[in-house]
């Protein structure tokens, strides 16, 4: 995930679970849970001074990555978080990304806008947990 502060430097922090831990909770969010790092907080920090974010997915053995940009939000909503769990503990917080866009594109050819989670999921992202109506990839 990329960011920037409000000193207006850049910053890149690795996301990553078990395949489908990003949440989508309806057809335009997506939710990444924020699991313990280094605890300086940099990427929450600069989303508070600059909402917008980049995320970039990559699949071992697929040659395509999913780009997405957009702002982000902070979430604490222990219910919506809940779905999360790993090891059967629930993150204390997450990013949603409301609205987003997003691109898919080889490596070395112009991109072309992917279309929602079915796209994603046509394409091998791994992109969905599990929820109450099932799981969604």
């Amino acid at each position: 995930m990329s960011s920037v502060g409000a000193d207006g430097r850049g910053d890149a922090s690795p996301r990553g679970d078990p395949p489908g831990f990003v949440a989508v909770p309806d057809d335009r969010t997506l939710l990444i849970p924020d699991r313990p790092g280094n605890y300086q907080l940099d990427s929450y920090q600069n989303v508070i001074a600059n909402s917008q974010v980049g995320l970039l997915f990559m699949t071992p053995g697929l040659n395509e990555t999913l780009r997405v940009s957009g702002a982000a939000e902070i979430v604490t909503d222990a219910e919506l978080l809940a779905p999360l769990s790993v090891g059967g503990k629930p993150p204390v917080s997450g990013l949603s990304q409301p609205g987003s866009g997003c691109t898919s594109r080889p490596p070395g050819r112009p991109g072309s806008h992917a279309s929602g989670n079915a796209d994603w999921h046509r394409r091998g992202f791994e992109v969905g947990v599990p929820r109450a109506h099932g799981t969604v990839h």
